[in-house]
């Protein structure tokens, strides 16, 4: 397996209302662990977060907590994370993440999810100005019970109205469950000098 792809940033919800959607956070703890995948994530220990983090630890993940350091609990009591790293503030956190991630998974989740979702593609849209040959950071969206399908129907919109190039379309990978998502990374993994010459 190549190392290609072996920092991966999880976005989820900091709920967790909806027992399938716990279900797919716990598969994809355990399969990123599974796979040695360095884990980059917001922090939290509630909701999918947490459901998210306990498997990736129990699985001997190696993890990285990126969290405001108002949020920051004392120390011992972040058990699933080998490495937090305190940030000022949300904006910084989704800076840091991307920068430790080479490609990242989204879960269900509210507010926060979306805009770090949108955060990847606006960084990816904007460093191919910046940097044509960067390496792009794919996103693989989970979204069971067709959680995503509103932001998958919003950016066909925005494709086919000209506002977003249809470049675009190649940086995700929609899914509805973590198993396949899984499936879809070792693909990448295997296959990177294809994929990165494809994209963009």
């Amino acid at each position: 397996m190549s190392n290609y792809f072996s920092n991966a940033a999880v976005f989820c919800g900091s709920r967790a209302p909806v027992e399938s959607h716990q279900a797919e956070a716990t598969l994809l703890g355990r399969g990123l662990a599974e796979r040695k995948t360095h884990i980059i994530y917001g922090g939290g220990d509630a909701g999918l977060m947490g459901c998210f983090s306990r498997a990736a630890k129990d699985g001997g993940g190696n993890i990285t907590a990126v969290i405001p350091t108002a949020f920051v609990k004392p120390a011992g009591e972040m058990s699933a994370a080998q490495r937090v790293i305190g940030v000022k503030s949300l904006f910084e956190r989704k800076d840091k993440m991307l920068f430790e991630a080479d490609i990242a998974f989204a879960l269900p989740g509210g507010i926060g999810t979306f805009d770090e979702n949108a955060e990847v593609l606006a960084f990816n849209d904007l460093n191919k100005y910046l940097d044509p040959k960067a390496p792009v950071k794919p996103l693989i969206m989970i979204g069971p019970e067709d959680y995503f399908e509103g932001t998958r129907i919003q950016l066909r919109r925005a494709i086919s109205d000209g506002y977003v190039d249809k470049k675009m379309q190649c940086l995700i990978r929609w899914t509805s469950s973590a198993n396949a998502a899984l499936k879809i990374y070792d693909e990448l993994r295997q296959n990177p000098p294809v994929l990165v010459s494809s994209l963009l």
